[in-house]
């Protein structure tokens, strides 16, 4: 089971423990692992697993890129994955954000192409109005959980009745 688990870690590129932290509801997306569809269906009915375990696979960081992209994660873990990236502090110096030119010399990205929308969004959200200055909130010597940030701002709909949770 422990293999499993770490193994769903790594393919939805996940910082922390799948059993503790689920953020899917909707198990369609998930045909042919049953770990993560059962996760997800748990989740609407308001049911939490949590077991003693260490994790065999431990990453290092304070704020996930999870947590900055929220909804549009999923949509963008695979290139994430290949550009070995799961957390604020690999695209930053201190307080300041990267500018995706230096992140192309500090890393094995490729520059063909335009700028990816991965990229504005985190942008956007993450830095200060017109300067690379990070904000307060995702300021990594904060101390920041950026699981409760990350539940504090997305309310799914169930599936039960349609409504938000609340």
């Amino acid at each position: 089971m422990k293999i499993r688990i770490n193994q769903l870690k790594i393919k939805e590129w996940l910082t922390s423990d799948p059993l503790a932290t689920w953020y899917y509801y909707d198990i369609k997306p998930f045909k042919g692992n049953l770990i993560a569809q059962i996760l997800s269906a748990i989740n609407n009915w308001g049911i939490n697993i949590r077991f003693n375990t260490t994790d065999i696979i431990n990453f290092e960081g304070k704020i996930s890129i999870q947590s900055i992209l929220r909804e549009y994660y999923r949509k963008y873990k695979d290139v994430l994955r290949a550009k070995n990236l799961l957390f604020l502090d690999q695209l930053r110096d201190e307080d300041y954000l990267f500018t995706w030119k230096q992140l192309h010399i500090n890393s094995r990205f490729s520059q063909q192409g335009k700028i990816p929308k991965w990229w504005n969004i985190i942008e956007e959200r993450v830095l200060k109005d017109n300067s690379r200055i990070i904000k307060d909130e995702y300021n990594s010597s904060n101390d920041v959980n950026s699981n409760q940030m990350f539940n504090e701002q997305l309310l799914m709909p169930t599936k039960i009745d349609g409504r938000k949770n609340t």
